[in-house]
């Protein structure tokens, strides 16, 4: 996961609606989203660098223990649903709605 910060000068995105306009215009008088003109790939490039520069990357030892917990997790169901498969062929084996397994 990761983090993003936010500050208190960031600006709207050009592209959001406005309280006022939706509410003024109604459900009737709703129209499609408008697109922002594109932008040269240099700009986007920037912008891109300067988003990830700002975003908090979990530690090594974050990662290596979310991966432990994701593996003990898998392999807790796993033995689970292994389980009850089991034990639901050996019901429907003793009322007979399975043959008996060789």
């Amino acid at each position: 996961m990761a983090i993003v910060r936010t500050t208190k000068e960031e600006t709207p995105m050009e592209g959001a609606p406005r309280k006022k306009a939706a509410a003024a215009s109604g459900a009737a008088g709703r129209s499609l989203p408008q697109r922002a003109p594109a932008k040269p790939s240099g700009q986007f490039f920037a912008e891109t660098r300067a988003e990830l520069r700002r975003v908090v990357w979990p530690s090594r030892e974050d990662v290596q223990a979310g991966t432990i917990v994701t593996i003990m997790m898998l392999m807790f169901f796993a033995l689970y649903v292994s389980g009850l498969d089991i034990v639901v062929e050996r019901v429907f084996q003793a009322i007979g709605l399975l043959p008996p397994s060789k």
